[in-house]
């Protein structure tokens, strides 16, 4: 996040939180922004659920995750994946993975 303020009344003066810098009224106001940088083209982009990070989202990625997840009581230092980034190891990381392998099918398959 970036901070800017700066006035031509006060050289910004007020920038650096002098409030007695300027004896003008002013309707300058802070302005926050966010900053999204462009990610590295060069560096290749592997989605989450790639646990295998082999290009593809397949069983070997869920079956990695599910081990690292049934392994992952301490002393362990790799547990499984945390998929959906809240910082916590749980199941829904495993649905999201889930999902991911089953785009491709049809919602509702009927058997006639």
């Amino acid at each position: 996040m970036g901070f800017v303020y700066y006035s031509n009344e006060d050289s910004g003066l007020r920038a650096n939180g002098n409030a007695s810098a300027t004896n003008f009224a002013t309707d300058h106001r802070p302005v926050v922004f966010d900053v999204f940088l462009p990610r590295d083209p060069a560096v290749p982009f592997t989605p989450p659920e790639d646990v295998n990070a082999n290009g593809a989202v397949d069983i070997e990625d869920l079956y990695l995750w599910e081990n690292g997840f049934a392994l992952a009581a301490p002393p362990l230092p790799i547990p499984a994946p945390d998929i959906n980034g809240n910082r916590n190891i749980e199941l829904a990381d495993r649905d999201i993975i889930r999902t991911a392998l089953r785009a491709g099918e049809s919602a509702d398959v009927i058997i006639q």
